[in-house]
This record gives C-alpha cells, sequence and structure tokens, in this order.
C-alpha cells in the first residue's frame, strides 16, 4: 500500500509542472510536492501527516533512475516493522548497472547508507520523513539508531549524465554483461522492467 510523493523545485518552470499535476490529479496514490533549493523539506510535513493519519509507515526515498526488488522489499520492511519509530533503515546491497562497450554492466553492490529505500519507520498523527534526519552519513554520529538489511534489495544505475558523478568513472572500466545474465537479473529481482527498455535506457544517456 503505497502513496508516491513526488518532489518537485518550486521554480519547475510552468511547461514542465503543469503535465505533472494532470498526471496527479487522476491518480489519488500520487502527490506532488514543491520544495525550495535551500535543502528545505518541510513542505512535505502535512503531506506525511495527512497520508500516514495515526497509523505507522515506512516513509522512504528513492531516485527516479533507481529501482527496488518489490517483494524482497516489501519483506524487509514487514520483517522490521515492530522497530521503535524514529528507526533507520539502509538496505545495504544491491546491483548497480552501467554502460559497457557497446552494451551495460550489471554487478552485485554494497554500500551503506545508499539513497535507495533508505527510510524511517515512523507513525502519526506527526509522522517523520526521511530528510527530517538529516545527512545520512552521519546517522552513526549522531546515534540515529539503524538497521542495515541485507539481500540485493535495489537497482542503481550510474551514466555520465547521473546526479552524482563519479569521477574516476570510465567506459572502459566495464565489460559488459552478458545479454542472459541481464535479462535473468532483472526478472528474478525486479520483474516489472523490461530489460531492453533498461538497456536503451542506460546506454542512451551516455
Amino acid at each position: 500500500d503505497y502513496t508516491h510523493i513526488v518532489l518537485i523545485s518550486e521554480d519547475l518552470p510552468a511547461m514542465f509542472k503543469a503535465p505533472l499535476q494532470q498526471i496527479a490529479s487522476t491518480r489519488p496514490w500520487l502527490r506532488l510536492v514543491e520544495v525550495d533549493d535551500k535543502g528545505d523539506f518541510s513542505a512535505l510535513n502535512p503531506v506525511l501527516g495527512d497520508i500516514v493519519g495515526d497509523a505507522k509507515a515506512y516513509v522512504f526515498r528513492i531516485d527516479d533512475d533507481d529501482a527496488l526488488s518489490p517483494q524482497a522489499f516489501v519483506d524487509t520492511v514487514l520483517a522490521n516493522a515492530d522497530r521503535a519509530p524514529g528507526t533507520a533503515m539502509s538496505l545495504d546491497e544491491g546491483f548497480m548497472i552501467r554502460p559497457a562497450w557497446n552494451s551495460v554492466s550489471i554487478r552485485k553492490e554494497t554500500i551503506p547508507f545508499v539513497s535507495a529505500g533508505l527510510g524511517v519507520f515512523t507513525t502519526g498523527p506527526r509522522p517523520l520523513s526521511i530528510y527530517a534526519l538529516g545527512n545520512q552519513n552521519k546517522f552513526t554520529k549522531k546515534g540515529i539508531p539503524t538497521i542495515y538489511a541485507k539481500g540485493r534489495l535495489w537497482l542503481r544505475s550510474k551514466t555520465d549524465t547521473s546526479d552524482t558523478p563519479m569521477s574516476t568513472w570510465k567506459r572502459w572500466r566495464y565489460f559488459p554483461s552478458r545479454p542472459a545474465e541481464v535479462e535473468r537479473l532483472l526478472r528474478d529481482h525486479f520483474p516489472g522492467l523490461e530489460t531492453d527498455a533498461v538497456i536503451e535506457a542506460i546506454t542512451d544517456r551516455t
């Protein structure tokens, strides 16, 4: 039972904002929230309060070019649902997909505090946003209780146009994965993704 909150800049031009508003207007599970460019996410608070009510929820983030393994992710959240409110969860293990020679490379990765699926267990009537906890790399220093979940739970993409650049990234550093391997991994872990569409999306963004 998901409600998707899409964060958009309050400065987003109307020509781009209007289509998003139109899409959201016919989908009750989709909300748009405008935020400023100073890292203030307080506009999320009333929206989360409306969605969560007095219930318990796992509020998490995911970027628009990443994916979560649907069943494994739900199982992981439910297995930890009795954790105290304010407990964060880091999905440490997943896959990284990158452009490689004439195709893509998909490999296992372990990245503590990766943004994909990073979230917090919380309750109403004033639920927390994951952004309210601040920089995830400082959770330990702040004493924020954190679960380090195992299992290949996410797929992250890395291209020349990624928001988080890799200064040492070189296409030639990665050997391509066999098409059958890519298809198997996506089918087993991310059944909603089509292999050809994923490969095209990764290779067309370089």
